[in-house]
């Protein structure tokens, strides 16, 4: 792709639509696969849903469960070769909170019960779910310094890695779902092997971190790969201050196949501060 960043940015830039007002914080906000539902974690400890083919987006009646704030939500990708009604993730959301809960449940049926949840996945808060590209497998990261993979049909725990250096807040599978890749506070990326469960290597995303004030600043707050798999991309903030943290939003773009940075674009001003 040729195009600069100032025309992508005029062909992409989000026009806003009609504003939905709600009566409390909303952490995240995501489209069903189907089309006909919006989901949004909130921090009423409930996914709140509307209608998705309205135009004024009406709520309905939210999915209930959750003791804590609803952190992050994740939903399996339709995808071509497999319809979603073929397989046994039609139509459910994994959703998790500040408590330690991963939890399964249809997003359609507000009075189904649960398909799985488990109460306490992590020690404490849980702050990014990511689901495997065939939606056999759930990943989880939290406050705890672990990341943990799970059966998506049942909830068991398949896999448990530990990270040494701190708070583990986004993760992401790879595209061969072969290994799990996790950021953390400090601005390190590191890829486990699912077969081994042993570490493969990690990337510097050190740019996004920085000790101000007796307080650790940034981190790698959101992991995505590129829709051919072959780079990865960390979100974050180039921090330049803690206290009021400031910073620059910031995305440090990785080669998948190298593991070495090749470019960092900056989103907005020092006010900012994070790119999610």
């Amino acid at each position: 792709m040729s195009d600069d960043l100032a025309t992508l940015k005029t062909r992409f830039e989000p026009k806003e639509g009609k504003p939905v007002q709600e009566d409390r914080q909303l952490n995240s906000a995501r489209f069903t696969p189907c089309g006909r539902f919006l989901l949004a974690a909130g921090h009423d400890g409930r996914v709140r849903r509307f209608d998705a083919t309205a135009d004024d987006l009406p709520e309905l009646k939210p999915l209930a469960g959750h003791n804590g704030w609803v952190q992050r939500m994740a939903l399996p990708a339709k995808r071509d070769d497999a319809p979603l009604d073929d397989t046994p993730m039609d139509e459910v959301v994994f959703s998790v909170d500040s408590w330690g809960q991963l939890r399964c449940g249809s997003y359609a049926d507000d009075a189904a019960p649960p398909r799985w949840s488990n109460p306490a996945a992590h020690n404490g808060w849980i702050l990014d779910v990511a689901l495997s590209p065939s939606g056999k497998l759930v990943a989880t990261c939290g406050v705890d310094r672990t990341v943990r993979v799970w059966s998506a049909s049942d909830g068991s725990k398949l896999h448990e890695f530990s990270n040494p250096d701190g708070e583990v807040l986004s993760l992401a599978f790879a595209p061969d779902e072969a290994s799990v890749v996790a950021g953390d506070l400090f601005g390190i990326v590191r890829q486990w092997d699912l077969a081994s469960g042993k570490p493969v290597r990690q990337f510097s995303a050190a740019d996004l971190h920085k000790s101000d004030r007796l307080q650790e600043v940034g981190g790698v707050r959101r992991i995505v790969f590129s829709p051919d798999g072959q780079q990865l991309l960390c979100a974050g903030t180039k921090p330049k201050g803690g206290g009021n943290v400031q910073g620059v939003p910031a995305i440090m773009v990785f080669s998948w196949e190298t593991g070495q940075a090749t470019k960092t674009i900056e989103l907005g001003k020092e006010g900012d501060v994070f790119a999610e």
